[in-house]
């Protein structure tokens, strides 16, 4: 319930500023295809006596949409990839690939894209064993601020919120898994 108390405060916070930049005759200056890549990459070792863990992620999100001519309304797909990698006395490596549709609200510098995952899959690697989770859907909610760059470029720090929910395996059994993050990333936008 907190969470959605969150989300519904940062949409009226965008909607908010999109009325204003409304208001002032425009959606932002920006209008047209929009090619929204956003990555992340954290690191992370911890050594105990002899044995050292190294935990490394990648993280990516990709959007290609369209924003409405006078308007900051924003239509589009996107696709979520987040790879996890431990490696130490056992390795691990966790794979999480989603895409789906996004609908949100591009201001002049504030963006919140809402989206919906239509198909999700987690791969989960425990040494030489690997079990997929099939049957994924969810959503996300980017909530970002992006600076001019200048040539239809920007760029900016993002936040997602992502919940993801799996039901299958790849053996055809049944699964209860649901994965919740907020990570940040760094969004790169590109209007054309």
């Amino acid at each position: 319930m907190k969470t959605i108390k969150v989300l519904l405060l940062a949409l009226l916070t965008t909607l908010s500023f999109s009325e204003k930049s409304m208001a002032m005759g425009h959606s932002g200056g920006k209008t047209g295809w929009t090619f929204m890549p956003s990555v992340m990459y954290l690191y992370e070792s911890t050594k105990s006596g002899s044995s050292t863990t190294q935990t490394s992620r990648l993280l990516g999100n990709v959007g290609l949409g369209y924003i409405f001519n006078s308007s900051p309304f924003y239509l589009g797909g996107v696709y979520d990839y987040d790879n996890k990698t431990s490696t130490g006395g056992t390795s691990s490596k966790d794979i999480y690939a989603s895409y789906g549709v996004a609908l949100g609200l591009v201001t002049e510098n504030i963006f919140m894209i809402f989206s919906y995952y239509l198909s999700s899959q987690y791969d989960q690697t425990n040494g030489n064993t690997t079990t997929s989770y099939t049957g994924g859907s969810g959503f996300s909610v980017a909530l970002g601020y992006l600076f001019d760059l200048g040539s239809s470029w920007s760029a900016g720090p993002e936040l997602i919120y992502r919940d993801l929910k799996y039901t299958k395996t790849s053996t055809g059994g049944t699964a209860d898994i649901t994965y919740d993050t907020v990570l940040p990333y760094v969004a790169l936008s590109y209007t054309f």
